[in-house]
């Protein structure tokens, strides 16, 4: 039996594994034999040769493990069904979009000088800690820090930044006693990657229908 080597994710998109690897920061496709080796292995095909899984534990893909069950993408989300913007909102306080401008600037860094992974591990630890005291907060109040992200668009280019925005939000949403969930997802034809951050099915800092474009790949 076999497992994904740690910190290794993958979903099927097109008709094909996409991997993340969050130790290496990066996305990437097997090649056609190795594709269908890992196809034929996760969907229980007797006939995957024992050299093919050889050499996707030799490339780091997988790894021994007797006690490991079927090979499986994670838990998907709630299907996303609507966008913040359906709340009713207030406008941001300007402490609010400060903060939303400080938080970027200090995701910014850490993806710069941290690997993916010390940035998942930070964010799991403290969604655990943040949904273990259950706070409520008002949709109102949701709305308006996820406003706030939208008013920096006027201090901070918003292009190709969905990673930095979605970690952003989420350490001010943990700062306000809130756990979202943090969704990395993929598309294929062409290829693409896209992050986002959801609360239950309504997503905060994008359109739902953008975000029902991607399989979730990785979600915190």
């Amino acid at each position: 039996m076999y497992r994904l080597r740690d910190n290794l994710y993958h979903c099927r998109s097109g008709g094909r594994s996409i991997f993340l690897d969050v130790d290496a920061n990066k996305y990437f496709c097997l090649s056609d034999p190795m594709e269908q080796a890992f196809a034929g292995y996760i969907e229980g095909s007797s006939g995957t040769a024992h050299h093919e899984l050889d050499t996707l534990v030799a490339r780091g893909v997988l790894v021994p493990d007797k006690m490991s069950e079927r090979i499986a993408a994670g838990v998907p989300p709630p299907i996303p069904i609507s966008e913040i913007g359906a709340w009713a909102s207030l406008d941001p306080s300007a402490f609010q979009v400060a903060r939303a401008i400080g938080y970027q600037i200090s995701a910014a860094l850490s993806l710069r000088y941290t690997s993916l992974a010390a940035v998942k591990f930070k964010i799991a630890e403290r969604s655990a800690r943040v949904r273990r005291c259950s706070r409520q907060l008002p949709n109102a109040e949701i709305a308006k820090i996820s406003a706030a992200f939208e008013r920096t668009s006027l201090v901070l280019a918003s292009a190709d930044r969905c990673l930095v925005r979605s970690l952003a939000l989420m350490s001010m949403m943990h700062a306000y006693g809130i756990a979202p969930r943090l969704i990395f997802g993929v598309r294929t034809n062409p290829f693409s990657a896209h992050s986002w951050v959801q609360l239950r099915d309504v997503v905060l800092n994008d359109t739902a229908e953008h975000a029902r474009l991607f399989v979730p790949i990785l979600v915190i």
